[in-house]
């Protein structure tokens, strides 16, 4: 699978769900700030003999705290939309393992044999692990994770680590951006 078919998938199962949460949202956000408006035309009509200025000011500030509690609201839900992005990314990786995914280990062996001249590797499943050694590279270690490798110098102080927590978490701000300005910049 091409990574711009997986990205176009996470972006069209996102787009969905998005869609719905936005509404959602967006409807809620009105009753936020219909019910703020009555609130203050109520304490407006209460506070008209005291001035017409003063009730005035308090209506605006009335708005302008629903404003800000539906702008509150609305980025917590598009932060909730953000985190399920990134757990179906997660998902499709741990799901991975195609040609691309293998040509990516070989790659990053190649890398760590260039740098280290001989290394060693820590894989993430038994089957990269037989793949790995195929590739005459010791296996000396395996972790919990979604998929991806750690080539290690053989004295074990150098590392390159390709797994793809550790790729997520580099590349964690230009992801987050660019989700944001997919689902969210686009009128969605």
């Amino acid at each position: 699978m091409a990574l711009e078919t997986l990205i176009d998938q996470i972006k069209t199962d996102a787009q969905e769900e998005v869609n719905g949460i936005i509404a959602a949202a967006k409807s809620e956000a009105e009753a936020i700030i219909a019910t703020a408006k009555q609130q203050a035309e109520r304490e407006a009509q209460t506070t008209h003999t005291r001035g017409q200025k003063q009730a005035v000011r308090l209506k605006e500030k009335i708005k302008a705290a629903a404003r800000r509690t539906a702008r509150e609201h609305e980025i917590l839900v598009k932060e909730a939309v953000m985190q399920e992005c990134l757990h179906l990314v997660e998902e499709k990786l741990k799901n991975i393992k195609t040609k691309d995914y293998e040509q990516m280990l070989r790659s990053v062996i190649k890398k760590g044999q260039q740098a280290f001249e001989d290394c060693v590797a820590i894989t993430v499943s038994k089957n990269d692990t037989k793949f790995v050694e195929k590739l005459g590279v010791k296996v000396v270690d395996t972790r919990v994770g979604i998929g991806g490798i750690i080539v290690q110098s053989k004295d074990r102080h150098k590392q390159l680590d390709y797994t793809f927590e550790s790729l997520l978490d580099r590349k964690m701000d230009d992801l987050r951006i660019m989700i944001a300005h997919e689902l969210f910049d686009k009128g969605a």
